[in-house]
């Protein structure tokens, strides 16, 4: 199985005729034949072809993927919650579990900031909440307005002046005159600076 090479438009006879000797080799005559076969015949086939089409590296991009997935606040967040629905499907139909209290941390884990009153409120609950409930309450929700939807974290902005910084692309743009009232010392460092921006 691993032999064969991508299904792709321009190769379609050549793919067709590698995965009948595949299938062959499988002993899978109806499938070659056309013919409709028993359900024993085709659970057998599963249990054969499942092992090359799901292997560690799959499973594992396919794991990566569903912890990758994040809520973009420019989107409906149902647009979310069914990208990770539809990750979490891809696995179960590896043979992977994923179970719901997984699914419903990693909803709130990779939820955006703007939505944290929400999150706040499904996670001080008295009795915890289901994946139904977690889902249905995203949906019916709104992005908290006094939130910036860019802002991913709590990260200082790349031209963020240290208070301790070393970094000498830094130090020339830190005002000491700002309303903070900053000054560089003597072994260098930076206190209490402003960024001068660059124009």
């Amino acid at each position: 199985m691993s032999s064969l090479s991508s299904l792709m438009g321009p190769n379609w006879a050549k793919f067709v005729k590698n995965f009948k000797v595949f299938l062959l080799g499988l002993d899978a005559l109806w499938v070659v034949d056309g013919g409709p076969g028993t359900e024993a015949d085709n659970l057998s086939l599963d249990r054969m072809i499942i092992p090359h089409l799901y292997s560690l590296s799959t499973r594992t991009i396919s794991r990566a993927e569903l912890n990758a997935v994040r809520h973009d606040p420019s989107k409906d967040i149902s647009v979310y919650t069914r990208a990770m629905a539809d990750a979490v499907k891809k696995l179960t139909a590896m043979g992977v579990t994923i179970d719901e209290t997984y699914h419903k941390d990693l909803l709130l884990i990779n939820l955006h900031p703007s939505y944290s009153s929400v999150r706040t409120v499904l996670l001080t609950r008295a009795a915890e909440p289901t994946l139904k409930d977690v889902t249905d309450l995203l949906t019916a929700s709104a992005a908290d307005p006094g939130i910036k939807q860019e802002d991913d974290g709590l990260s200082p902005p790349r031209n963020h002046c240290s208070r301790r910084s070393r970094s000498p692309s830094l130090r020339p743009r830190c005002h000491p005159s700002s309303p903070l009232t900053g000054s560089i010392s003597s072994d260098g460092f930076s206190s209490g600076l402003s960024v001068v921006r660059s124009h």
